[in-house]
């Protein structure tokens, strides 16, 4: 196995001077503009861009069939011991693709932590190697499977020690290593990607910390849009949410919408509709997540087409929203005839609580809103029953 060929470059360039790196230091590539403090290194500015894809920084490792491409983007490191890390997505085909963080002095003294892939010895990987004092060694190989992944390095003296998550909760260890020039003040740090020879591979970056919290604001489940007449509503389920404010909702490029988040461990469901839309005409819709501290990541785009009412074809129970709630909440169902509906509230122990509506309703979607002020908080379960359809779905009331 040659993993030394990715470090080869074909390029050569002096670093611009930058004062020293304040931490803690967050960056979520939100701008179009790159900070002034990074510093592009390699020979052809088509491989490195913030417009690709919005909210990320992507490296593109380009390598002629002659050499081995690899790719850098550095600033200056703190004084002092400090923790850097980043989430890193890439899709590897061939092997020696791969894409990090890394500490770099010189040609003869680096060292990377990258999300590699590597057929020949372990597959999928996390690999902690690099070169000192002009020589190679590799420290530390750990299975990891997930193209989206957190890598972080953690420096003390003149040992780091490396880590990966990809929930950004759960940590493996990923190595460690001691080198005496790492605690030297010149040496750079920052993101890596690289391809082997008559290859390349697009590594994307975001979340990059200098002696931050790792732990991801938000990690998406699901986005999805149904399109009705004349409106569509948008959909979306988290599995946590940390530090996060509110979603901002924007329909072909304009913001529509703010949604608060509720800052659930476990996640939360939440719904957002867009009315007196034009039917047949094409909706873009992105959700971008917000910081308390202002940081943003756009998390999902997808597009919809409002449409002309329809008997709808099967009965159906939707999720509420917001859920959790407080105080109140909208609860949705579809009818595909005309029913008897007995829609209620039930506790934990199965106990009725509430009845939120009884009688017939005609064909359609029919919306319920729930004030629970006289509840106390906790979880409970609704019951749709209609035309020989039952169904239940779990709503949290927080106060």
């Amino acid at each position: 196995m040659k993993l030394a060929l990715m470090l080869l470059l074909v390029c050569s360039a002096a670093f611009a001077v930058c004062p020293p790196t304040a931490v803690p230091y967050y960056d979520g590539f939100g701008s179009q503009t790159l900070g002034s403090c990074w510093q592009w290194y390699n020979e052809d500015p088509t491989h490195w861009s913030l417009a690709a894809r919005p909210g990320w920084m992507r490296l593109i490792a380009k390598a002629g069939f002659a050499s081995t491409g690899q790719n850098y983007m550095t600033l200056p490191r703190p004084a002092g011991d400090f923790t850097m890390g980043a989430r890193v997505q890439i899709t590897p085909t061939v092997s020696l693709q791969q894409a990090g963080i890394c500490i770099w002095l010189d040609y003869d003294n680096f060292l990377f932590f990258t999300r590699d892939y590597v057929p020949s010895f372990y597959n999928h990987i996390t690999a902690l190697y690099g070169v000192s004092g002009g020589s190679y060694f590799n420290q530390d190989f750990e299975p990891c499977t997930s193209n989206d992944v957190l890598l972080k390095m953690s420096l003390s003296g003149s040992t780091v020690t490396a880590s990966f998550s990809v929930d950004g909760l759960n940590w493996l260890p990923g190595g460690a290593a001691t080198l005496p020039w790492l605690s030297n003040p010149a040496c750079r740090i920052g993101l890596t990607s690289g391809a082997p020879a008559g290859y390349e591979i697009n590594a994307d970056f975001d979340y990059f910390r200098i002696d931050g919290d790792w732990v991801l604001p938000v990690e998406l489940l699901s986005f999805d849009a149904r399109a009705e007449d004349q409106n569509v509503l948008l959909s979306w389920l988290t599995g946590a949410e940390t530090n996060l404010s509110h979603f901002e909702i924007t329909r072909d490029g304009v913001v529509m919408a703010n949604v608060s988040a509720t800052n659930s461990a476990t996640g939360s469901s939440y719904q957002w509709r867009d009315e007196n839309l034009t039917n047949g005409r094409e909706y873009s819709y992105t959700l971008t997540s917000v910081d308390f501290d202002g940081s943003r990541e756009q998390i999902g785009q997808l597009h919809a087409t409002p449409r002309a009412d329809e008997v709808p074809s099967e009965f159906a129970l939707l999720q509420n929203y917001p859920n959790p709630f407080n105080a109140s909440t909208t609860i949705e169902f579809i009818l595909p005839e005309a029913s008897v509906v007995s829609l209620t509230l039930h506790n934990l122990l199965g106990e009725q609580v509430a009845v939120l509506s009884d009688g017939a309703m005609s064909v359609g979607l029919h919306r319920i809103n729930f004030d629970a002020t006289g509840l106390s908080s906790g979880i409970y379960f609704y019951r749709l029953s209609a035309g020989g359809f039952t169904a239940h779905r779990k709503l949290v009331l927080i106060k």
